[in-house]
């Protein structure tokens, strides 16, 4: 492939939540005293605050998480994830919304904080220490959303500085993290591709053994698929260019049948003509036999 950092950046994304849980010892040795348990069988966590402000972050931390490992890519020993330049206005332009999102729900928490602060003795009674708790003025230092973006390793940065042994490690250690990248581009392909087929082969069937609420069978479709089967397979499509690093002719040919042969329909079409969805079902197939031999 040409000159890697021409063509990527590596992404980190660090994101720090106080999520107001906090290990007791003493009720856990309580709790293993009262029941006649052995030394650490019970490790009890309290909940200091209990509020949907808090929640609110927690449930936008774990989503920009997830999405960041949508975007990019694994590198070596779980540390930066690789983004290709492709990619890199859209990875700003949603994570640049999500800071502004996540600075403005810890601004809401904060203002709440001190009322939550003053509930909490009366929430945790004989458990409540106040050393659990950070002060109202520091709360909101306790919470972080960062981006931050490296250049790529490039040979010809070493190569002044190193012997030919460790030259040769660097690019061995390089080709390593190329073929995991690869992996992992494989991986999401075959597991939205394989979805999509295996619904599309079982839509319509009857389920036998599926029953109501009142226990009675009912004949449930097996294989009814959501309006998100299209949706998905389109979002992998739109990333695999992305993560094509070495523009390989082949993984281009594969993104464009599923470009082309997947997301011809809506869903709705899917369900409702059987010739259809076959057709798709059929595409599906090959395209997963087109990943295999990509990466054999």
């Amino acid at each position: 492939m040409g000159v890697l950092s021409e063509k990527a950046v590596f992404s980190v994304l660090s994101v720090s939540v106080w999520e107001a849980r906090k290990f007791d010892k003493k009720v856990s040795q309580q709790s293993e005293k009262a029941h006649g348990a052995e030394a650490g069988t019970v490790r009890a966590t309290k909940k200091l605050i209990d509020d949907e402000s808090l929640q609110a972050i927690i449930d936008l931390a774990n989503k920009a998480r997830l999405r960041h490992n949508e975007i990019t890519q694994p590198w070596i020993d779980k540390g930066p994830r690789i983004l290709n330049n492709k990619l890199i206005a859209q990875h700003t332009a949603e994570f640049h919304k999500m800071k502004l999102e996540f600075e403005a729900l810890v601004r809401v928490f904060e203002s709440r904080y001190p009322a939550l602060l003053r509930a909490a003795p009366g929430r945790l009674n004989g458990m409540f220490d106040k050393k659990d708790f950070p002060d109202p003025e520091n709360v909101a230092s306790r919470f972080e959303f960062k981006i931050s973006f490296r250049p790529c390793p490039d040979e010809n940065d070493f190569r002044i500085r190193i012997g030919d042994e460790q030259l040769a490690d660097f690019k061995a250690e390089m080709e390593s993290a190329l073929q995991a990248q690869k992996q992992d581009t494989a991986d999401r392909i075959i597991k939205v591709v394989g979805n999509m087929r295996d619904r599309l082969r079982d839509y319509g069937k009857a389920d036998p053994n599926a029953v109501d609420s009142n226990g009675k069978k009912r004949g449930k479709r097996a294989g009814a698929f959501r309006d998100t089967l299209v949706s998905n397979v389109e979002e992998v499509s739109r990333l695999l260019a992305g993560f094509n690093l070495d523009d390989d002719p082949r993984l281009t040919a594969i993104n464009e049948d599923i470009e082309r042969e997947l997301c011809a329909y809506p869903v709705e079409d899917l369900r409702d003509d059987v010739k259809k969805r076959t057709r798709v079902r059929k595409s599906a197939d090959k395209i997963l036999k087109d990943v295999a031999a990509f990466m054999s």
